[in-house]
């Protein structure tokens, strides 16, 4: 009723002129209350305008009565421009490091698909699968109809496109660093409606590693010792100066023996390892059931290396602490910590 009003033939004692469906604020009373008496009584509206004399007790209330109705039929309009839209609530992660981080900042109720790998927290494995990590099965995908899917990579670019045709957002958050982890946490966050308690996560996160630095800064950096990261042993691997594990490593009081070698794990030669003559020797297989530190220690030329020779070789931290670039990566961080102060009081 009130789109019909001819505009062009009211104006109230506010100055205003109504342009129904676009107000940009609540609109003046007097004027709604005109515009309503004007199409419904052409007569009685020249006698109840405000700027008018009032003809009586009962024509007043009327007025009121009409102001009320025309309040209420054009709020909707006022305030619809200024609704936020609504969080996505239905997400599916195929990434291990993000279901944690959701998990972490108590957004896991958000979740409602993982990828096989997703594993932790226990939680998380009650939720359906819908296929490796960075290989979903679109299929199945699709019928869990998510509002966002969110990874840290995708196998198939495509996949992104069909997903969105579908309907789902799809966000890549790469996490090789602090940086790049935090980051996803906030995007997270924002998206989910959250950003107070991705926040809050974050800077709980940045109160550790402070801790942790603190604690390594009592040894000058070149006294700090040499760290071996093993994380595969046909060929040999260890973790270059692009890996977040080199970080973790620094945040722990140490020195990545590979910290100058290009690459996130790079393979390296056995005679190397021998050159750089590591403190510490850490494994860090993602199987852990395989006995690295037994082949380590029979490796040919190996029994001089410090870290063997002086026994101080770290084989039993879980490897998700440090191969994963989660929350937990700090639970890994702390533990190199313990094992260093306990050797280097």
């Amino acid at each position: 009723m009130i789109a019909t009003l001819n505009a062009d033939f009211i104006r109230g004692p506010c100055g205003s002129r109504p342009r129904w469906g676009r107000l940009p604020g609540p609109a003046c009373p007097s004027t709604i209350m005109h515009a309503l008496l004007y199409h419904l009584f052409p007569q009685d509206a020249k006698e109840a305008h405000p700027t008018r004399h009032s003809s009586g007790i009962l024509h007043a209330l009327f007025c009121g009565v009409l102001w009320l109705c025309g309040l209420l039929l054009v709020w909707p309009y006022t305030t619809a421009a200024t609704e936020a839209p609504s969080a996505p609530l239905r997400v599916v992660s195929l990434a291990p490091s993000l279901t944690e981080l959701l998990f972490a900042m108590d957004l896991g109720d958000t979740l409602i698909g993982r990828s096989s790998a997703c594993d932790y927290p226990a939680a998380a494995r009650d939720l359906p699968s819908v296929g490796g990590f960075g290989r979903p099965n679109p299929e199945m995908l699709h019928r869990l109809r998510p509002d966002l899917v969110i990874t840290t990579d995708l196998e198939k670019p495509g996949l992104r496109r069909q997903l969105e045709r579908q309907g789902a957002t799809v966000r890549v958050l790469p996490c090789e660093s602090w940086a790049e982890l935090r980051a996803a946490a906030r995007e997270l966050g924002a998206l989910l409606n959250a950003s107070a308690q991705a926040d809050r996560w974050v800077q709980q996160m940045e109160t550790r590693i402070e801790r942790l630095q603190a604690r390594s800064s009592r040894r000058p950096l070149d006294e700090r010792p040499k760290v071996y990261v093993e994380v595969w042993g046909n060929p040999v691997m260890t973790v270059g100066k692009d890996a977040f594990l080199n970080e973790v490593i620094a945040w722990a009081g140490g020195r990545n023996v590979a910290a100058d070698v290009a690459g996130r794990y790079p393979t390296i030669s056995g005679e190397w390892v021998v050159r750089e003559d590591p403190d510490v020797i850490l494994v860090a297989y993602m199987l852990a059931d395989l006995p690295a530190a037994q082949a380590i220690r029979r490796r040919l030329g190996w029994s001089g290396i410090a870290g063997l020779r002086e026994n101080r070789m770290v084989d039993d931290v879980d490897p998700d602490w440090l191969l994963r670039p989660g929350p937990r990566l700090l639970d890994g961080a702390e533990a190199l910590a313990d094992r260093i102060d306990h050797w280097w009081p």
